[in-house]
Protein backbone atom coordinates (compact mmCIF):
# COMPACT_ATOMS: atom_id res chain seq x y z
CA UNK A 1 0.00 0.00 0.00
CA UNK A 2 1.26 3.55 -0.86
CA UNK A 3 2.33 5.99 1.76
CA UNK A 4 1.43 8.60 -0.41
CA UNK A 5 -2.41 10.88 0.63
CA UNK A 6 -2.77 14.03 -1.46
CA UNK A 7 -5.89 15.73 -1.91
CA UNK A 8 -4.39 18.36 -3.50
CA UNK A 9 -7.22 20.16 -5.87
CA UNK A 10 -6.42 20.11 -9.45
CA UNK A 11 -6.47 23.84 -11.16
CA UNK A 12 -7.75 24.60 -14.56
CA UNK A 13 -7.43 27.78 -16.45
CA UNK A 14 -10.22 30.31 -17.95
CA UNK A 15 -9.41 28.87 -21.19
CA UNK A 16 -10.25 25.57 -19.95
CA UNK A 17 -13.26 26.19 -18.34
CA UNK A 18 -14.53 27.68 -21.24
CA UNK A 19 -13.00 25.06 -23.50
CA UNK A 20 -14.85 22.70 -21.38
CA UNK A 21 -18.25 24.71 -21.47
CA UNK A 22 -18.18 24.68 -25.37
CA UNK A 23 -17.47 20.77 -25.26
CA UNK A 24 -21.08 20.63 -23.10
CA UNK A 25 -22.71 22.81 -25.80
CA UNK A 26 -21.53 21.48 -29.05
CA UNK A 27 -22.17 17.37 -27.78
CA UNK A 28 -25.50 17.83 -29.65
CA UNK A 29 -25.87 21.43 -30.47
CA UNK A 30 -29.22 20.69 -32.20
CA UNK A 31 -31.13 19.16 -29.37
CA UNK A 32 -29.47 21.91 -27.21
CA UNK A 33 -30.36 24.79 -29.60
CA UNK A 34 -33.83 23.64 -29.21
CA UNK A 35 -34.01 23.12 -25.55
CA UNK A 36 -32.58 26.69 -25.74
CA UNK A 37 -35.47 27.80 -27.98
CA UNK A 38 -38.38 25.95 -26.44
CA UNK A 39 -36.97 27.63 -22.87
CA UNK A 40 -37.13 30.92 -25.08
CA UNK A 41 -40.99 29.94 -25.65
CA UNK A 42 -41.65 29.21 -21.79
CA UNK A 43 -40.60 32.91 -21.04
CA UNK A 44 -42.51 34.58 -23.75
CA UNK A 45 -45.94 32.37 -22.40
CA UNK A 46 -44.64 33.87 -18.88
CA UNK A 47 -44.16 37.30 -20.05
CA UNK A 48 -47.49 37.24 -21.56
CA UNK A 49 -49.31 35.58 -18.67
CA UNK A 50 -48.00 38.11 -16.28
CA UNK A 51 -48.84 40.89 -18.42
CA UNK A 52 -53.06 40.12 -18.25
CA UNK A 53 -52.39 41.69 -14.95
CA UNK A 54 -52.54 44.71 -15.76
CA UNK A 55 -55.56 45.03 -17.57
CA UNK A 56 -57.23 42.48 -15.07
CA UNK A 57 -56.66 44.98 -12.48
CA UNK A 58 -57.77 47.55 -14.91
CA UNK A 59 -60.92 45.88 -15.47
CA UNK A 60 -61.48 44.96 -11.63
CA UNK A 61 -61.50 48.51 -10.64
CA UNK A 62 -63.50 50.46 -13.73
CA UNK A 63 -65.92 49.39 -16.07
CA UNK A 64 -63.00 47.89 -19.10
CA UNK A 65 -62.51 51.00 -21.48
CA UNK A 66 -59.71 52.09 -23.22
CA UNK A 67 -58.12 55.11 -21.65
CA UNK A 68 -55.20 57.34 -24.24
CA UNK A 69 -53.23 56.67 -21.95
CA UNK A 70 -53.62 52.79 -21.25
CA UNK A 71 -50.82 51.72 -23.79
CA UNK A 72 -51.01 48.45 -22.83
CA UNK A 73 -54.73 48.14 -22.22
CA UNK A 74 -54.87 48.84 -26.30
CA UNK A 75 -52.43 46.63 -26.93
CA UNK A 76 -54.77 43.60 -25.55
CA UNK A 77 -57.79 45.41 -26.59
CA UNK A 78 -56.31 45.13 -30.30
CA UNK A 79 -55.31 41.54 -29.93
CA UNK A 80 -58.50 40.49 -28.62
CA UNK A 81 -60.34 42.54 -31.70
CA UNK A 82 -57.57 40.74 -34.32
CA UNK A 83 -58.68 37.25 -32.92
CA UNK A 84 -62.42 38.29 -32.75
CA UNK A 85 -62.74 37.40 -29.29
CA UNK A 86 -64.84 39.74 -26.43
CA UNK A 87 -62.44 41.93 -24.81
CA UNK A 88 -64.38 41.47 -21.21
CA UNK A 89 -62.63 40.58 -18.08
CA UNK A 90 -63.75 37.04 -17.87
CA UNK A 91 -62.03 36.62 -21.21
CA UNK A 92 -59.10 38.38 -19.79
CA UNK A 93 -59.06 35.40 -17.34
CA UNK A 94 -59.04 33.03 -19.92
CA UNK A 95 -56.13 34.28 -22.07
CA UNK A 96 -54.41 34.77 -18.83
CA UNK A 97 -54.85 30.66 -17.72
CA UNK A 98 -54.06 29.72 -21.48
CA UNK A 99 -51.01 31.50 -21.88
CA UNK A 100 -49.79 30.11 -18.22
CA UNK A 101 -51.10 26.47 -18.74
CA UNK A 102 -48.49 27.04 -22.22
CA UNK A 103 -46.37 28.01 -19.80
CA UNK A 104 -45.98 25.64 -17.99
CA UNK A 105 -47.05 22.36 -19.97
CA UNK A 106 -44.09 23.38 -21.98
CA UNK A 107 -42.05 24.03 -19.70
CA UNK A 108 -42.79 20.22 -18.38
CA UNK A 109 -42.07 19.05 -22.40
CA UNK A 110 -38.63 21.08 -21.73
CA UNK A 111 -37.55 19.47 -18.85
CA UNK A 112 -37.86 15.98 -20.33
CA UNK A 113 -36.04 17.09 -23.28
CA UNK A 114 -33.21 18.38 -20.72
CA UNK A 115 -33.33 15.15 -18.91
CA UNK A 116 -32.89 12.69 -22.09
CA UNK A 117 -30.16 15.48 -23.30
CA UNK A 118 -28.09 14.79 -20.11
CA UNK A 119 -28.30 10.51 -19.68
CA UNK A 120 -27.18 10.70 -23.12
CA UNK A 121 -24.24 12.98 -22.44
CA UNK A 122 -23.33 10.86 -19.30
CA UNK A 123 -23.73 7.58 -21.53
CA UNK A 124 -20.97 9.34 -24.27
CA UNK A 125 -18.44 10.52 -21.88
CA UNK A 126 -18.95 7.26 -19.99
CA UNK A 127 -18.64 5.25 -23.26
CA UNK A 128 -16.05 7.34 -24.28
CA UNK A 129 -13.75 6.88 -21.26
CA UNK A 130 -14.58 3.25 -21.63
CA UNK A 131 -13.40 3.18 -25.50
CA UNK A 132 -10.62 4.84 -24.76
CA UNK A 133 -9.41 3.02 -21.88
CA UNK A 134 -9.63 -0.31 -23.90
CA UNK A 135 -7.80 1.28 -27.01
CA UNK A 136 -5.05 3.27 -24.58
CA UNK A 137 -1.48 1.32 -24.88
CA UNK A 138 -0.63 -0.60 -22.04
CA UNK A 139 2.11 1.10 -20.83
CA UNK A 140 -0.23 3.76 -20.09
CA UNK A 141 -2.62 2.10 -18.41
CA UNK A 142 0.04 0.32 -16.01
CA UNK A 143 1.45 3.68 -15.10
CA UNK A 144 -1.64 5.32 -14.42
CA UNK A 145 -2.93 2.24 -12.31
CA UNK A 146 -6.42 0.74 -12.54
CA UNK A 147 -7.53 2.43 -9.07
CA UNK A 148 -7.65 5.77 -10.99
CA UNK A 149 -8.89 4.68 -14.36
CA UNK A 150 -11.97 3.41 -12.69
CA UNK A 151 -12.41 6.19 -10.39
CA UNK A 152 -12.71 8.24 -13.70
CA UNK A 153 -15.10 5.87 -15.73
CA UNK A 154 -17.27 4.69 -12.58
CA UNK A 155 -17.27 8.00 -10.33
CA UNK A 156 -15.89 11.09 -12.02
CA UNK A 157 -17.93 10.65 -15.29
CA UNK A 158 -20.84 11.27 -13.32
CA UNK A 159 -20.50 14.42 -12.09
CA UNK A 160 -19.67 16.10 -15.94
CA UNK A 161 -23.78 15.36 -16.59
CA UNK A 162 -24.56 17.94 -13.68
CA UNK A 163 -22.89 20.77 -15.68
CA UNK A 164 -24.84 20.34 -18.86
CA UNK A 165 -27.99 20.02 -16.76
CA UNK A 166 -26.81 23.06 -14.93
CA UNK A 167 -25.95 24.98 -18.05
CA UNK A 168 -29.48 24.11 -19.22
CA UNK A 169 -30.89 25.63 -15.42
CA UNK A 170 -28.66 28.66 -16.03
CA UNK A 171 -30.23 29.52 -19.67
CA UNK A 172 -33.52 28.98 -18.59
CA UNK A 173 -33.12 30.66 -15.29
CA UNK A 174 -31.51 33.70 -17.57
CA UNK A 175 -34.51 33.60 -19.77
CA UNK A 176 -36.89 34.11 -17.29
CA UNK A 177 -35.06 37.20 -15.49
CA UNK A 178 -34.98 39.16 -19.06
CA UNK A 179 -38.51 38.35 -18.96
CA UNK A 180 -38.98 39.76 -15.68
CA UNK A 181 -36.54 42.64 -16.83
CA UNK A 182 -38.63 43.82 -19.82
CA UNK A 183 -42.06 43.66 -18.03
CA UNK A 184 -40.67 46.68 -15.64
CA UNK A 185 -38.98 48.08 -17.95
CA UNK A 186 -42.11 48.27 -19.70
CA UNK A 187 -43.75 50.10 -17.10
CA UNK A 188 -41.07 51.93 -15.66
CA UNK A 189 -37.74 52.51 -17.35
CA UNK A 190 -36.22 54.81 -14.92
CA UNK A 191 -36.81 52.44 -11.89
CA UNK A 192 -36.22 49.26 -13.53
CA UNK A 193 -33.03 50.35 -14.90
CA UNK A 194 -31.72 51.33 -11.39
CA UNK A 195 -32.81 48.51 -9.51
CA UNK A 196 -31.01 46.33 -12.50
CA UNK A 197 -27.65 48.57 -11.22
CA UNK A 198 -28.45 47.36 -7.57
CA UNK A 199 -28.74 44.00 -8.40
CA UNK A 200 -26.00 43.61 -10.57
CA UNK A 201 -23.44 45.12 -7.79
CA UNK A 202 -24.99 43.09 -4.98
CA UNK A 203 -23.88 40.29 -7.29
CA UNK A 204 -20.81 41.30 -7.99
CA UNK A 205 -20.11 42.19 -4.13
CA UNK A 206 -21.87 38.55 -2.71
CA UNK A 207 -19.27 36.68 -4.90
CA UNK A 208 -16.31 38.32 -3.70
CA UNK A 209 -17.22 37.86 0.07
CA UNK A 210 -16.87 33.61 -0.68
CA UNK A 211 -14.41 31.54 -1.61
CA UNK A 212 -13.87 29.93 -5.47
CA UNK A 213 -16.78 27.51 -5.89
CA UNK A 214 -14.45 26.27 -8.53
CA UNK A 215 -11.61 25.60 -5.48
CA UNK A 216 -14.40 23.67 -3.87
CA UNK A 217 -15.22 21.13 -6.19
CA UNK A 218 -11.94 20.95 -7.15
CA UNK A 219 -11.36 19.61 -3.91
CA UNK A 220 -14.09 17.62 -3.91
CA UNK A 221 -13.16 15.81 -7.00
CA UNK A 222 -9.37 14.98 -5.94
CA UNK A 223 -10.85 14.07 -2.20
CA UNK A 224 -13.12 11.47 -4.19
CA UNK A 225 -10.56 10.01 -5.99
CA UNK A 226 -8.38 9.51 -2.76
CA UNK A 227 -11.69 7.59 -1.30
CA UNK A 228 -11.96 5.35 -4.74
CA UNK A 229 -8.09 4.61 -4.32
CA UNK A 230 -8.04 3.77 -0.68
CA UNK A 231 -11.03 1.77 -0.73
CA UNK A 232 -10.11 -0.05 -3.61
CA UNK A 233 -6.33 -0.81 -2.12
CA UNK A 234 -7.94 -2.00 1.22
CA UNK A 235 -10.14 -4.53 -0.84
CA UNK A 236 -8.01 -5.58 -3.98
CA UNK A 237 -4.92 -5.53 -1.38
CA UNK A 238 -7.34 -7.21 1.57
CA UNK A 239 -4.77 -10.10 1.93
CA UNK A 240 -1.93 -7.79 2.73
CA UNK A 241 -4.00 -5.72 4.79
CA UNK A 242 -4.20 -8.06 7.28
CA UNK A 243 -1.10 -10.17 6.84
CA UNK A 244 0.73 -7.40 7.44
CA UNK A 245 -1.29 -6.13 10.31
CA UNK A 246 -2.52 -2.88 8.18
CA UNK A 247 -6.39 -2.90 9.45
CA UNK A 248 -5.54 0.78 11.19
CA UNK A 249 -3.25 2.33 8.28
CA UNK A 250 -6.04 1.23 5.70
CA UNK A 251 -9.04 2.55 7.85
CA UNK A 252 -7.20 5.44 8.61
CA UNK A 253 -6.21 6.73 5.04
CA UNK A 254 -10.11 5.99 3.85
CA UNK A 255 -11.53 7.84 6.73
CA UNK A 256 -9.12 10.79 6.36
CA UNK A 257 -9.57 10.77 2.43
CA UNK A 258 -13.34 10.58 3.09
CA UNK A 259 -13.22 13.49 5.89
CA UNK A 260 -11.49 15.67 3.38
CA UNK A 261 -14.45 14.63 0.80
CA UNK A 262 -17.10 15.92 3.28
CA UNK A 263 -15.05 18.85 4.34
CA UNK A 264 -15.11 19.84 0.73
CA UNK A 265 -18.63 19.16 -0.03
CA UNK A 266 -20.06 20.89 3.12
CA UNK A 267 -17.72 23.72 2.57
CA UNK A 268 -19.33 24.30 -1.29
CA UNK A 269 -22.86 23.76 0.40
CA UNK A 270 -22.50 26.47 3.15
CA UNK A 271 -20.91 28.91 0.39
CA UNK A 272 -23.62 28.14 -2.04
CA UNK A 273 -26.23 28.64 1.09
CA UNK A 274 -24.58 32.11 1.89
CA UNK A 275 -24.25 32.83 -2.03
CA UNK A 276 -28.04 32.34 -2.13
CA UNK A 277 -29.52 33.87 0.81
CA UNK A 278 -27.36 36.90 1.04
CA UNK A 279 -28.04 37.73 -2.60
CA UNK A 280 -31.90 37.41 -2.06
CA UNK A 281 -32.17 39.00 1.09
CA UNK A 282 -30.05 42.33 -0.51
CA UNK A 283 -32.31 42.12 -3.35
CA UNK A 284 -35.03 41.49 -1.36
CA UNK A 285 -34.35 45.15 0.23
CA UNK A 286 -33.71 46.72 -3.18
CA UNK A 287 -37.24 45.47 -4.95
CA UNK A 288 -38.96 46.58 -1.77
CA UNK A 289 -37.73 50.31 -1.54
CA UNK A 290 -38.49 49.81 -5.64
CA UNK A 291 -42.06 48.85 -4.52
CA UNK A 292 -41.91 51.63 -2.02
CA UNK A 293 -41.37 53.96 -4.76
CA UNK A 294 -43.36 53.33 -7.21
CA UNK A 295 -45.95 53.11 -5.04
CA UNK A 296 -45.70 57.11 -3.54
CA UNK A 297 -43.66 58.58 -6.52
CA UNK A 298 -44.23 57.31 -9.74
CA UNK A 299 -47.44 58.54 -11.88
CA UNK A 300 -48.71 54.52 -12.57
CA UNK A 301 -52.31 53.71 -12.89
CA UNK A 302 -53.58 50.74 -10.48
CA UNK A 303 -52.62 47.88 -13.38
CA UNK A 304 -49.01 49.60 -13.63
CA UNK A 305 -48.54 49.14 -9.99
CA UNK A 306 -49.77 45.95 -9.84
CA UNK A 307 -47.94 44.50 -12.83
CA UNK A 308 -44.29 46.39 -11.54
CA UNK A 309 -44.43 44.81 -8.03
CA UNK A 310 -45.16 41.31 -9.87
CA UNK A 311 -42.14 41.74 -12.13
CA UNK A 312 -40.25 43.29 -9.57
CA UNK A 313 -41.21 40.35 -6.53
CA UNK A 314 -40.29 38.06 -9.36
CA UNK A 315 -36.73 39.68 -11.08
CA UNK A 316 -35.24 39.91 -7.39
CA UNK A 317 -35.50 35.99 -6.12
CA UNK A 318 -34.69 35.22 -9.79
CA UNK A 319 -31.39 36.78 -9.82
CA UNK A 320 -30.37 35.37 -6.31
CA UNK A 321 -31.49 32.01 -8.27
CA UNK A 322 -29.38 32.38 -10.95
CA UNK A 323 -26.74 33.86 -9.60
CA UNK A 324 -26.60 30.73 -7.14
CA UNK A 325 -27.27 28.53 -9.96
CA UNK A 326 -23.86 29.83 -11.71
CA UNK A 327 -21.80 29.47 -8.29
CA UNK A 328 -23.43 25.64 -7.78
CA UNK A 329 -22.11 25.33 -12.10
CA UNK A 330 -18.88 26.50 -10.73
CA UNK A 331 -18.52 24.01 -8.58
CA UNK A 332 -19.49 21.25 -10.84
CA UNK A 333 -16.56 22.31 -13.31
CA UNK A 334 -13.59 20.30 -12.52
CA UNK A 335 -15.17 17.14 -12.70
CA UNK A 336 -16.05 18.13 -16.00
CA UNK A 337 -12.54 19.30 -16.97
CA UNK A 338 -10.79 16.23 -15.44
CA UNK A 339 -13.04 14.09 -17.10
CA UNK A 340 -12.04 15.65 -20.17
CA UNK A 341 -8.64 15.84 -20.10
CA UNK A 342 -9.02 12.14 -19.06
CA UNK A 343 -10.00 11.53 -22.29
CA UNK A 344 -7.42 13.55 -23.79
CA UNK A 345 -4.57 11.78 -22.38
CA UNK A 346 -6.83 8.35 -23.67
CA UNK A 347 -6.88 9.79 -26.85
CA UNK A 348 -3.22 10.88 -26.68
CA UNK A 349 -1.93 7.11 -25.46
CA UNK A 350 -3.89 5.48 -28.12
CA UNK A 351 -1.58 2.16 -28.64
CA UNK A 352 -0.04 1.72 -31.68
CA UNK A 353 -2.02 -0.75 -33.58
CA UNK A 354 1.02 -2.07 -36.19
CA UNK A 355 1.68 -1.22 -39.86
CA UNK A 356 0.30 -2.56 -42.93
CA UNK A 357 1.92 -5.67 -43.46
CA UNK A 358 0.22 -8.57 -44.11
CA UNK A 359 0.77 -11.63 -41.45
CA UNK A 360 3.04 -14.10 -43.34
CA UNK A 361 1.20 -17.05 -44.03
CA UNK A 362 1.95 -19.79 -42.72
CA UNK A 363 3.86 -18.78 -40.03
CA UNK A 364 6.92 -20.91 -40.22
CA UNK A 365 8.79 -18.95 -37.56
CA UNK A 366 9.23 -16.20 -34.44
CA UNK A 367 12.62 -15.14 -33.59
CA UNK A 368 13.20 -12.61 -30.78
CA UNK A 369 16.54 -10.78 -31.34
CA UNK A 370 17.75 -9.07 -28.30
CA UNK A 371 14.63 -8.12 -26.83
CA UNK A 372 14.27 -6.28 -24.04
CA UNK A 373 11.52 -4.24 -22.25
CA UNK A 374 11.23 -2.26 -18.76
CA UNK A 375 7.22 -1.71 -17.10
CA UNK A 376 6.71 2.31 -16.32
CA UNK A 377 7.09 1.72 -12.53
CA UNK A 378 10.74 0.59 -13.84
CA UNK A 379 10.74 -3.15 -13.33
CA UNK A 380 13.00 -4.96 -15.79
CA UNK A 381 10.41 -7.42 -17.84
CA UNK A 382 12.75 -8.98 -19.59
CA UNK A 383 16.16 -8.40 -20.69
CA UNK A 384 18.47 -8.89 -23.99
CA UNK A 385 16.04 -12.11 -24.75
CA UNK A 386 16.96 -14.10 -27.86
CA UNK A 387 15.11 -17.10 -28.82
CA UNK A 388 13.82 -18.94 -31.72
CA UNK A 389 11.06 -21.26 -32.60
CA UNK A 390 10.02 -22.76 -35.63
CA UNK A 391 6.63 -24.23 -37.08
CA UNK A 392 5.85 -27.11 -35.36
CA UNK A 393 8.33 -26.74 -31.93
CA UNK A 394 6.55 -27.14 -28.37
CA UNK A 395 8.83 -25.12 -26.16
CA UNK A 396 8.37 -24.04 -22.50
CA UNK A 397 9.40 -21.01 -20.49
CA UNK A 398 10.22 -22.35 -16.84
CA UNK A 399 11.27 -20.26 -14.47
CA UNK A 400 10.00 -18.17 -11.51
CA UNK A 401 7.80 -15.37 -10.33
CA UNK A 402 8.78 -12.17 -12.40
CA UNK A 403 11.39 -13.96 -14.59
CA UNK A 404 10.01 -12.99 -17.70
CA UNK A 405 7.48 -15.54 -18.85
CA UNK A 406 4.25 -13.34 -19.05
CA UNK A 407 6.23 -10.36 -20.54
CA UNK A 408 7.32 -12.77 -23.15
CA UNK A 409 3.58 -13.31 -24.17
CA UNK A 410 2.52 -10.01 -23.64
CA UNK A 411 5.53 -8.90 -26.71
CA UNK A 412 4.57 -11.55 -28.52
CA UNK A 413 0.99 -10.41 -28.84
CA UNK A 414 2.41 -6.88 -29.11
CA UNK A 415 -0.12 -5.58 -25.56
CA UNK A 416 3.59 -4.06 -25.47
CA UNK A 417 6.69 -3.06 -27.78
CA UNK A 418 10.21 -3.37 -27.07
CA UNK A 419 12.32 -1.34 -25.99
CA UNK A 420 15.17 -2.88 -28.08
CA UNK A 421 15.86 -5.42 -29.99
CA UNK A 422 13.23 -7.02 -32.80
CA UNK A 423 10.70 -9.56 -32.67
CA UNK A 424 9.93 -11.13 -36.09
CA UNK A 425 7.92 -13.32 -38.09
CA UNK A 426 9.07 -15.32 -40.58
CA UNK A 427 11.84 -12.58 -40.47
CA UNK A 428 9.82 -9.63 -40.79
CA UNK A 429 9.61 -7.54 -38.29
CA UNK A 430 6.25 -7.65 -35.94
CA UNK A 431 5.65 -4.04 -35.96
CA UNK A 432 5.37 -3.96 -39.18
CA UNK A 433 2.34 -5.89 -39.75
CA UNK A 434 -1.66 -5.45 -38.47
CA UNK A 435 -1.54 -5.93 -35.08
CA UNK A 436 -5.46 -7.59 -34.87
CA UNK A 437 -4.20 -9.73 -38.11
CA UNK A 438 -1.93 -10.76 -36.06
CA UNK A 439 -3.87 -11.40 -32.95
CA UNK A 440 -6.10 -13.67 -34.72
CA UNK A 441 -3.82 -16.16 -35.30
CA UNK A 442 -2.78 -16.54 -31.71
CA UNK A 443 -4.01 -18.82 -28.91
CA UNK A 444 -3.44 -17.81 -25.38
CA UNK A 445 -5.00 -19.15 -22.27
CA UNK A 446 -3.90 -17.45 -19.23
CA UNK A 447 -3.59 -17.94 -15.39
CA UNK A 448 -6.90 -16.20 -14.63
CA UNK A 449 -9.23 -16.25 -17.45
CA UNK A 450 -11.66 -13.49 -18.13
Amino acid sequence: MSDEHSSEAPSATLGEKLAALRTVISYDPTRFGGVVALSLVVAVFEGVGLSFLLPLVEAGRTSLTVASDQTVVSWFAAAYGAVGVPFTFETLLGGAALALGLRFGMATFVRYLQAQLVADYIRSLKTGVFRGILDADLSYVDERGSDELLNTLVTQSNYPATVLSSVLSVVERTLLVFTYLILALAVDPLLTTAVAALLGVITVGVRSVVGSAYGAGSSIAAANTEIQAHAQAGVQGIRDVRLFGLDDVAATRYTDALDDYIDAVVGLRVNQAIVSNLHRFAAAVVVLVAVYLALTWAALSLGAVGLLLFAMLRLGPGVSSLQSQLYGLDGKLPHLVETLRELDELAAARAVRGGDADVPAPVESVAFDGVSFRYPDGDQGVSNVSLRAERGEFIAIVGGSGAGKSTIVSLLARLYAPDTGTIRVNGTDLSTVRVDDWRDRLAVVRQDPY
